[in-house]
């Protein structure tokens, strides 16, 4: 070690033995549809934090889940918060999802009003989809005709109907809070 410290100006740094993956990696993201999480580390550099963000942005439905008081080996400074993240991650994968028929999803579709911002809801390719402000569209997964949930995180969206069978609401379920977002 001592030899390697005493010559690092020798060292060279070049790109021999990098793969030339054409097109880019980062541009064949948005062709990934599976749920993805994204661990990084709370004191991990600006940049890996950046590619989370990226892959994050890219993927539908993926979701980046920063790991405190961890840097770039989240699995060996954090590996108890590592295994729940994975394991809540992999139970979510099993949840099984009913089809709904194609009329009933598009009812859905629409804007609910939700502190004071909007939750889009739109469907894609018969593949119903939610959008919160500044996140990327995730995919729902029908557990009920009216209930959905994401496979991504503990949320669940259900629709409700007046007398006349009109969708009126979202009643969101997140982190044990109940919001109920009027259509707009």
């Amino acid at each position: 070690m001592a030899e390697l410290d005493a010559s690092l100006q020798n060292l060279k740094n070049g790109d021999e033995f990098a793969a030339k993956i054409s097109p880019a990696a980062g541009t064949r993201l948005g062709d990934i549809h599976v749920p993805t999480d994204v661990l990084v580390g709370e004191v991990d550099i600006a940049d890996v934090h950046a590619e989370a963000g990226t892959i994050e942005e890219r993927i539908s439905g993926a979701q980046r889940d920063v790991v405190i008081n961890a840097g770039d080996l989240v699995q060996l400074e954090q590996p108890e918060i590592v295994l729940e993240k994975l394991t809540n991650f992999v139970d979510r994968q099993q949840r099984v999802a009913v089809d709904v028929p194609a009329n009933v999803l598009q009812s859905y579709v629409g804007t609910y009003a939700w502190r004071d911002k909007g939750l889009t809801v739109s469907l894609d390719n018969g593949r119903l989809l939610a959008q919160a402000p500044g996140q990327a569209n995730a995919p729902l997964f029908a557990e009920s005709e009216t209930k959905f949930f994401f496979r991504t995180s503990e949320v669940e969206v259900e629709f409700t109907k007046d007398p006349k069978g009109k969708v009126t609401r979202a009643v969101i379920y997140q982190d044990g809070e109940v919001i109920k977002a009027s259509r707009m």
